[in-house]
Protein backbone atom coordinates (compact mmCIF):
# COMPACT_ATOMS: atom_id res chain seq x y z
CA UNK A 1 0.00 0.00 0.00
CA UNK A 2 3.00 2.12 0.99
CA UNK A 3 4.36 1.93 -2.84
CA UNK A 4 1.23 2.42 -3.92
CA UNK A 5 0.96 5.54 -2.62
CA UNK A 6 3.94 6.50 -3.33
CA UNK A 7 3.53 5.79 -6.80
CA UNK A 8 0.01 7.81 -6.73
CA UNK A 9 1.62 10.60 -5.50
CA UNK A 10 4.51 10.79 -8.08
CA UNK A 11 2.26 10.79 -10.94
CA UNK A 12 0.13 13.54 -9.32
CA UNK A 13 3.32 16.12 -9.00
CA UNK A 14 3.88 15.04 -12.75
CA UNK A 15 0.43 16.28 -13.46
CA UNK A 16 0.56 19.50 -11.63
CA UNK A 17 3.92 20.00 -12.92
CA UNK A 18 2.83 20.18 -16.37
CA UNK A 19 -0.55 22.13 -16.03
CA UNK A 20 1.94 24.42 -14.07
CA UNK A 21 4.08 24.88 -17.53
CA UNK A 22 1.42 25.14 -20.16
CA UNK A 23 -1.32 23.11 -19.58
CA UNK A 24 -1.98 19.67 -19.96
CA UNK A 25 -4.62 20.12 -23.33
CA UNK A 26 -1.94 21.57 -25.01
CA UNK A 27 0.84 19.16 -24.16
CA UNK A 28 -0.92 16.49 -25.15
CA UNK A 29 -1.64 18.27 -28.38
CA UNK A 30 1.96 19.25 -28.80
CA UNK A 31 3.16 15.41 -28.13
CA UNK A 32 0.47 13.93 -30.23
CA UNK A 33 1.77 16.55 -33.08
CA UNK A 34 5.38 15.42 -32.92
CA UNK A 35 4.02 12.02 -32.97
CA UNK A 36 2.68 12.49 -36.00
CA UNK A 37 5.25 14.64 -37.62
CA UNK A 38 7.46 11.66 -37.22
CA UNK A 39 5.31 9.34 -38.48
CA UNK A 40 5.06 11.10 -41.77
CA UNK A 41 9.09 11.89 -42.16
CA UNK A 42 9.98 8.18 -41.56
CA UNK A 43 7.15 7.20 -44.16
CA UNK A 44 4.92 5.97 -41.19
CA UNK A 45 1.67 7.67 -42.83
CA UNK A 46 -0.50 10.82 -42.77
CA UNK A 47 -2.63 11.84 -40.11
CA UNK A 48 -6.15 10.50 -40.47
CA UNK A 49 -7.36 14.41 -41.60
CA UNK A 50 -4.82 14.90 -44.25
CA UNK A 51 -4.69 13.30 -47.81
CA UNK A 52 -2.34 9.62 -48.70
CA UNK A 53 0.26 10.40 -50.18
CA UNK A 54 2.89 8.17 -51.96
CA UNK A 55 6.51 8.22 -50.83
CA UNK A 56 8.34 9.75 -54.26
CA UNK A 57 11.13 7.14 -55.07
CA UNK A 58 14.91 7.69 -54.92
CA UNK A 59 16.81 7.66 -57.98
CA UNK A 60 20.33 6.14 -57.31
CA UNK A 61 23.12 6.60 -59.70
CA UNK A 62 25.47 3.84 -60.53
CA UNK A 63 28.57 4.19 -59.56
CA UNK A 64 31.05 4.57 -62.37
CA UNK A 65 34.93 4.32 -61.94
CA UNK A 66 37.69 5.50 -63.86
CA UNK A 67 38.20 5.49 -67.85
CA UNK A 68 40.60 2.36 -68.43
CA UNK A 69 43.04 2.78 -70.85
CA UNK A 70 45.00 0.16 -72.49
CA UNK A 71 47.70 0.04 -74.77
CA UNK A 72 47.67 -2.19 -77.96
CA UNK A 73 50.93 -3.54 -79.56
CA UNK A 74 50.14 -4.14 -83.71
CA UNK A 75 52.54 -6.20 -84.99
CA UNK A 76 54.47 -4.63 -88.60
CA UNK A 77 52.83 -5.70 -91.64
CA UNK A 78 53.84 -8.58 -93.10
CA UNK A 79 54.68 -7.38 -96.98
CA UNK A 80 53.34 -10.89 -98.46
CA UNK A 81 50.38 -10.83 -96.37
CA UNK A 82 49.46 -7.25 -98.97
CA UNK A 83 47.24 -8.08 -101.75
CA UNK A 84 48.42 -7.64 -105.28
CA UNK A 85 47.01 -6.81 -108.49
CA UNK A 86 46.44 -9.87 -110.15
CA UNK A 87 47.16 -8.07 -113.29
CA UNK A 88 50.12 -7.29 -112.30
CA UNK A 89 52.25 -9.41 -114.42
CA UNK A 90 50.19 -8.91 -117.47
CA UNK A 91 52.34 -5.73 -117.72
CA UNK A 92 55.86 -6.92 -116.95
CA UNK A 93 58.04 -6.98 -120.43
CA UNK A 94 58.11 -10.74 -121.51
CA UNK A 95 61.36 -11.85 -121.00
CA UNK A 96 64.03 -11.68 -123.63
CA UNK A 97 62.45 -8.10 -124.69
CA UNK A 98 64.02 -4.11 -123.83
CA UNK A 99 60.98 -2.89 -121.65
CA UNK A 100 62.20 0.37 -122.51
CA UNK A 101 61.54 0.17 -126.57
CA UNK A 102 59.06 2.09 -127.58
CA UNK A 103 55.83 0.16 -128.99
CA UNK A 104 56.00 -0.42 -132.90
CA UNK A 105 54.48 2.65 -134.90
CA UNK A 106 54.59 5.21 -131.35
CA UNK A 107 56.06 8.50 -131.93
CA UNK A 108 60.00 8.96 -131.09
CA UNK A 109 60.96 11.75 -128.90
CA UNK A 110 61.95 14.19 -131.12
CA UNK A 111 58.65 13.99 -132.88
CA UNK A 112 56.55 14.28 -129.14
CA UNK A 113 58.88 17.78 -128.86
CA UNK A 114 58.18 18.84 -131.93
CA UNK A 115 54.39 18.22 -131.10
CA UNK A 116 54.90 20.26 -128.13
CA UNK A 117 56.69 22.71 -129.28
CA UNK A 118 53.92 23.61 -132.34
CA UNK A 119 50.88 23.29 -128.97
CA UNK A 120 53.17 25.99 -127.06
CA UNK A 121 54.50 28.17 -130.01
CA UNK A 122 57.51 29.41 -130.71
CA UNK A 123 59.31 31.82 -129.13
CA UNK A 124 59.75 35.41 -129.59
CA UNK A 125 57.08 36.74 -132.58
CA UNK A 126 58.51 34.99 -135.40
CA UNK A 127 56.76 31.48 -136.65
CA UNK A 128 59.02 28.94 -138.04
CA UNK A 129 58.91 25.82 -140.11
CA UNK A 130 59.54 22.03 -138.89
CA UNK A 131 60.92 19.30 -140.55
CA UNK A 132 57.29 17.70 -141.83
CA UNK A 133 56.63 21.22 -143.36
CA UNK A 134 54.35 22.50 -140.57
CA UNK A 135 54.73 25.68 -139.25
CA UNK A 136 54.59 26.94 -135.63
CA UNK A 137 52.67 30.10 -134.72
CA UNK A 138 54.51 32.84 -132.12
CA UNK A 139 53.31 32.09 -128.34
CA UNK A 140 52.33 35.88 -128.48
CA UNK A 141 50.54 35.75 -131.81
CA UNK A 142 46.94 36.24 -131.59
CA UNK A 143 44.35 33.65 -131.66
CA UNK A 144 43.09 34.77 -135.06
CA UNK A 145 47.52 34.24 -136.43
CA UNK A 146 47.15 30.86 -134.66
CA UNK A 147 44.09 29.92 -136.20
CA UNK A 148 45.69 30.81 -139.47
CA UNK A 149 48.83 29.01 -138.98
CA UNK A 150 46.95 26.06 -137.88
CA UNK A 151 44.58 26.10 -140.87
CA UNK A 152 47.49 26.60 -143.66
CA UNK A 153 49.22 23.46 -141.54
CA UNK A 154 46.19 21.14 -142.42
CA UNK A 155 46.64 21.54 -146.31
CA UNK A 156 50.57 22.90 -146.10
CA UNK A 157 51.72 19.44 -148.31
CA UNK A 158 48.12 19.43 -150.64
CA UNK A 159 49.40 19.61 -153.99
CA UNK A 160 48.38 23.06 -156.05
CA UNK A 161 45.19 22.08 -158.29
CA UNK A 162 43.96 25.12 -160.43
CA UNK A 163 40.61 25.86 -159.04
CA UNK A 164 41.01 23.85 -156.04
CA UNK A 165 39.18 25.31 -153.06
CA UNK A 166 36.37 26.98 -154.97
CA UNK A 167 33.68 24.68 -155.51
CA UNK A 168 34.28 22.83 -152.12
CA UNK A 169 36.27 24.47 -149.03
CA UNK A 170 37.36 20.77 -148.20
CA UNK A 171 39.32 19.58 -151.57
CA UNK A 172 42.29 17.30 -152.73
CA UNK A 173 44.22 20.32 -153.38
CA UNK A 174 44.09 23.99 -153.78
CA UNK A 175 45.32 26.99 -155.99
CA UNK A 176 46.73 30.30 -154.62
CA UNK A 177 43.38 32.25 -153.80
CA UNK A 178 41.95 28.93 -153.13
CA UNK A 179 44.60 28.19 -150.37
CA UNK A 180 44.45 31.93 -148.85
CA UNK A 181 40.83 31.34 -149.06
CA UNK A 182 40.80 28.42 -146.78
CA UNK A 183 42.82 30.03 -144.36
CA UNK A 184 40.74 32.46 -143.50
CA UNK A 185 37.68 30.90 -143.50
CA UNK A 186 38.68 28.52 -140.58
CA UNK A 187 39.85 31.74 -138.92
CA UNK A 188 36.60 33.16 -138.96
CA UNK A 189 38.33 35.79 -141.64
CA UNK A 190 35.71 34.87 -144.58
CA UNK A 191 32.59 33.45 -145.58
CA UNK A 192 33.60 31.77 -148.39
CA UNK A 193 36.23 31.38 -150.92
CA UNK A 194 36.89 34.23 -153.34
CA UNK A 195 39.37 34.39 -156.22
CA UNK A 196 39.79 38.27 -156.69
CA UNK A 197 39.50 41.27 -154.26
CA UNK A 198 42.61 40.62 -152.34
CA UNK A 199 43.82 44.40 -153.52
CA UNK A 200 41.31 45.54 -151.68
CA UNK A 201 40.64 43.94 -148.68
CA UNK A 202 41.63 45.37 -145.48
CA UNK A 203 43.83 48.25 -145.82
CA UNK A 204 47.18 49.48 -147.29
CA UNK A 205 50.85 48.14 -146.38
CA UNK A 206 52.13 45.62 -144.52
CA UNK A 207 50.66 44.43 -141.38
CA UNK A 208 52.35 43.14 -137.88
CA UNK A 209 51.10 39.77 -137.88
CA UNK A 210 49.94 39.24 -141.47
CA UNK A 211 50.57 41.14 -144.95
CA UNK A 212 48.73 39.71 -148.05
CA UNK A 213 50.69 40.32 -151.55
CA UNK A 214 48.34 39.87 -154.81
CA UNK A 215 48.55 40.81 -158.69
CA UNK A 216 46.15 40.22 -161.31
CA UNK A 217 47.25 36.21 -161.28
CA UNK A 218 48.76 35.07 -158.13
CA UNK A 219 47.98 35.57 -154.29
CA UNK A 220 50.10 34.90 -151.60
CA UNK A 221 50.74 36.06 -148.01
CA UNK A 222 53.55 36.62 -144.87
CA UNK A 223 52.47 35.16 -141.38
CA UNK A 224 54.25 36.13 -138.44
CA UNK A 225 57.41 35.96 -140.40
CA UNK A 226 56.65 33.44 -142.68
CA UNK A 227 55.84 32.75 -146.76
CA UNK A 228 52.73 30.91 -147.10
CA UNK A 229 52.59 30.40 -151.10
CA UNK A 230 52.04 27.39 -153.71
CA UNK A 231 54.84 28.58 -155.19
CA UNK A 232 57.37 27.59 -152.50
CA UNK A 233 55.80 23.67 -152.82
CA UNK A 234 59.02 23.34 -155.33
CA UNK A 235 61.44 24.15 -152.19
CA UNK A 236 60.56 21.55 -149.77
CA UNK A 237 57.25 20.23 -150.85
CA UNK A 238 55.31 22.53 -148.24
CA UNK A 239 53.11 25.94 -148.64
CA UNK A 240 55.15 27.14 -145.62
CA UNK A 241 58.60 28.47 -146.20
CA UNK A 242 61.06 31.10 -144.48
CA UNK A 243 62.70 32.21 -147.89
CA UNK A 244 61.27 35.33 -149.06
CA UNK A 245 60.42 36.40 -152.69
CA UNK A 246 60.37 39.15 -154.71
CA UNK A 247 57.53 41.61 -154.15
CA UNK A 248 57.56 43.24 -156.95
CA UNK A 249 54.54 44.04 -159.19
CA UNK A 250 52.45 42.74 -156.09
CA UNK A 251 49.82 45.01 -154.08
CA UNK A 252 50.55 44.27 -150.11
CA UNK A 253 47.20 44.87 -147.68
CA UNK A 254 46.42 43.92 -144.00
CA UNK A 255 44.00 43.37 -141.91
CA UNK A 256 42.98 46.20 -139.11
CA UNK A 257 45.12 45.34 -135.92
CA UNK A 258 46.80 42.12 -137.90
Amino acid sequence: MAATGVAVACAVAVVALLVALGGGGGAGRATAGAAASARVATGGGQSDSGPHLRPHPRAVEPAVGAPVVQQIDVAPEDPASVPHDPEEALARAPRGTIAAAPSPGAPSDAEVRAELRALQGAPGGRARVLPDGTAVAPANAPDVVKSIVAAGNAIARLPYVWGGGHARVFDTGYDCSGSVSFTFIQAGLLQSPIANGWSTMGQAGTGRWISIYSNSVHVWMIVAGLRFDTSALHIAGSRWTDQMRSTAGFTVRHLPGL
